[in-house]
């Protein structure tokens, strides 16, 4: 069966069957256009800035990227800026379908109605192995705001709890949008609390160069609210770069 366009919608629909696919070269950015999205050049791999990276090429370079499986029972310390730790705490609560008023507050992040009492001491973070028991029966994870303020005395004080409540995973929450040395200073401020797995990022999607934490020397596990997987990378990248490489991608065909 054929059906012809029509005057008000402009769409033509032919018979059921695939369209004709040109044989055109697969879309991407180019490597200069990476490289201003913040990605180091071992990611990139490109031997010129005007050489296009196809989008799936980018992905496999990205590899399975650092996100963990938020295993039932498993305690995530998130440790930063109290505020920004609780943003990433509400989104891994969501993510994981854990109930929000479940997630454990814990060193400077402030005290919130419904949430229990903060965790300043040891003896209480240590208590943590008992609630992550009852939370993998329900098949969730214990997630824990840990709010951190600047400074020895406190990066100390911190440093004792998160060791103290012996979590399967601690992130390192940080903003995309530091100056790179600031963020490697905030890294590693707070890798004095302790071994740090991975980073969270916030507000990745307002940063210029969303993918400079790549270089950061640590693993990315979560950005704006998602998992850090490869297709969420492409993602982010796509859409800040998505005008240039549309531009780049039709001055392509027209010359080709």
């Amino acid at each position: 069966m054929t059906l012809s366009a029509t005057r008000e919608t402009g769409i033509v629909v032919g018979p059921w069957s695939a369209p004709a696919v040109d044989d055109a070269p697969p879309v991407g950015p180019t490597a200069g256009m990476l490289l201003r999205a913040g990605l180091p050049d071992r990611v990139i791999d490109a031997a010129r800035l005007d050489e296009t990276v196809p989008w799936t090429a980018l992905m496999a370079r990205l590899g399975a990227g650092a996100t963990p499986r938020l295993e039932p029972g498993a305690i995530i310390a998130l440790v930063g800026d109290p505020s920004e730790v609780l943003q990433v705490a509400f989104q891994v609560a969501a993510w994981s379908r854990t109930p929000l008023a479940d997630i454990v507050l814990a060193g400077t992040s402030p005290a919130i109605p419904g949430h229990g009492r903060r965790i300043t001491s040891e003896a209480a973070a240590s208590r943590l192995r008992e609630r992550a028991e009852a939370a993998a029966a329900d098949g969730r994870p214990v997630i824990v705001a840990v709010g951190t303020a600047a400074g020895a005395k406190a990066g100390a004080v911190t440093a004792g709890l998160v060791d103290a409540m012996d979590a399967d995973h601690v992130w390192a929450v940080t903003d995309a949008g530091l100056a790179e040395r600031d963020r490697d200073e905030r890294v590693r401020h707070l890798g004095g609390v302790g071994v740090i797995d991975a980073i969270a990022l916030v507000g990745a999607a307002h940063s210029h160069a969303p993918a400079a934490a790549l270089g950061a020397g640590l693993p990315v596990a979560w950005i704006d609210g998602v998992p850090a997987s490869p297709m969420a990378w492409v993602a982010l990248i796509a859409e800040r770069l998505s005008l240039a490489v549309m531009c780049a991608s039709t001055r392509a065909r027209e010359t080709g």
